[in-house]
């Protein structure tokens, strides 16, 4: 029983994402000690055009080959809507680039014109792998790419490449997902745009795409607006506190996405769709369980985090880091929201909620957001709340679920955050008396703990489930 719990899909995934996330930490400490805010930040300004592309790639045609029943007809013409992307987005970078003209902006956007292309071949070898439900392989390639990727960076600082060698990390990563996948999955691809291919996909695919894209906007376009009405070291800033965050967030949702939207397509194809209820509550109620405490201590601890992983130089980002680490907490809420609706056949739903969503986040950090990178995170805390209740109660409704169930869905997370932030409270004498570094371990050590031991009796009393595929 241990044995296969440690071993499931979900339990390989989130260790694997914690290695990855740990790989991310530490290229940030590194690059926090041989570069700035403002040239972070330049780096920011080009990688989030390049995030933003990537979701593209990654959605869409990607989630209509995992739905297809008739993956040797789709699978070319798959490849093709995803080299299109790509394509796209190398002009896009490229032409920017140009534009811009001189200085480091400009070379990193250039440096990165290649990436999507390599990054749609890699995209589609995933989906091959995601659709034999090899998640713990994914998970795996995932954690080796990044380790090789914080090595290049290292190499790179050291060696004076500055920013530059973020982008050589980006490469490395990229290229060892595509060589490691391309000897697994054994099936080259060809671009190809069948038209009975392309018009029964495009049902799936176009609300996905609007919805990711207003996603990716929320997220990384937050760093395009401060480099419009601010500064590269605004950029730098908010993104600096934004990657501690996320690399926190992203150790639970990446791996639950990614068993969500295997499970709830599998169930919606052979189905039973009845069973996404009791899937979603079980992935929900362990997600918050992961997700709430863990964003709870990040936003507790942020001063002392960014004082012993990060320069001095980077403080202005301990309060990005709070105040987005809240607004992690409530956008789990929301995380299920596609695979869920997209697996009912309710697209319209789910694009009506996102571009909802994308809107009033842009015009509310527009309006109140856009003098410094702590206002703009401090305005999505509101719009975060708003657009959460909103998806929540119609995928409640949708889905069929009572309030009390709901409440009962929820309430495993609220007493561990309790339970840790508590923790956390009662330790700061601790760590007011240590050393910050030795304060901090002991503390994160005592969480570790606290909160396992909590995971562990709530799972064998049968309060929490193992997320499945």
């Amino acid at each position: 029983m241990l044995r296969a719990t440690l071993t499931s899909a979900f339990a390989v995934g989130v260790m694997s994402r914690l290695v990855v996330q740990l790989f991310a930490l530490a290229q940030i400490m590194m690059a926090s000690r041989f570069i700035g805010l403002a040239e972070f930040g330049s780096y920011a300004l080009a990688w989030a055009c390049v995030a933003i592309f990537s979701a593209f790639v990654f959605t869409g045609y990607y989630q209509a080959f995992l739905r297809s029943e008739h993956p040797d007809e789709d699978r070319h013409t798959t490849f093709g809507m995803m080299l299109a992307f790509a394509l796209v987005a190398s002009l896009v970078l490229l032409a920017a680039g140009m534009s811009i003209g001189e200085g480091l902006v400009a070379r990193i956007f250039l440096s990165f014109a290649l990436l999507p292309i390599i990054e749609a071949v890699y995209a589609w070898n995933e989906v091959h792998l995601l659709r034999e439900t090899r998640m713990r392989t994914i998970s795996l390639i995932g954690a080796a790419s990044e380790a090789l990727a914080t090595l290049v960076l290292a190499l790179g600082l050291f060696e004076g490449l500055g920013p530059m060698a973020l982008v050589a990390a980006r490469y490395a990563a990229t290229g060892l997902n595509l060589t490691i996948s391309t000897f697994l999955v054994r099936r080259f691809p060809r671009p190809s745009f069948d038209r009975a291919v392309l018009r029964k996909g495009r049902r799936t695919a176009i609300p996905l795409w609007i919805s990711t894209g207003a996603a990716m906007l929320a997220n990384y376009g937050i760093d395009l607006i401060l480099g419009i009405f601010l500064n590269p070291s605004q950029v730098g800033t908010y993104r600096g506190g934004a990657r501690i965050s996320q690399t926190a967030a992203d150790l639970v949702q990446q791996p639950l996405t990614v068993l969500t939207w295997s499970r709830f397509s599998r169930l919606a194809a052979e189905q039973r769709g009845r069973l996404i209820t009791l899937a979603w509550r079980v992935n929900m109620s362990f997600g918050t369980s992961v997700a709430w405490p863990l964003m709870l201590c990040v936003a507790l601890l942020s001063k002392e985090l960014v004082t012993v992983i990060l320069d001095d130089a980077w403080l202005p980002t301990a309060a990005i880091i709070s105040i987005l680490s809240l607004v992690r907490a409530i956008r789990i809420l929301t995380s299920q929201l596609e695979p869920t609706l997209t697996s009912l056949d309710r697209q319209g739903l789910q694009l009506a909620i996102r571009l909802f969503g994308l809107t009033f986040t842009f015009l509310a950090i527009l309006v109140f957001g856009r003098s410094s990178a702590e206002s703009t995170a401090i305005v999505q805390v509101y719009t975060s709340v708003i657009v959460a209740l909103i998806s929540l109660e119609l995928t409640r409704q949708v889905l069929n679920i009572s309030p009390g169930d709901l409440f009962r869905t929820f309430l495993p997370g609220l007493l561990l955050s309790g339970l840790c932030g508590g923790f956390v409270m009662a330790t700061e004498p601790l760590r007011v008396a240590l050393a910050p570094a030795s304060g901090l371990f002991l503390t994160l050590v005592g969480l570790l703990v606290v909160w396992s031991g909590a995971v562990a009796l709530s799972l064998w009393k049968g309060f929490l489930r193992w997320p499945t595929p």
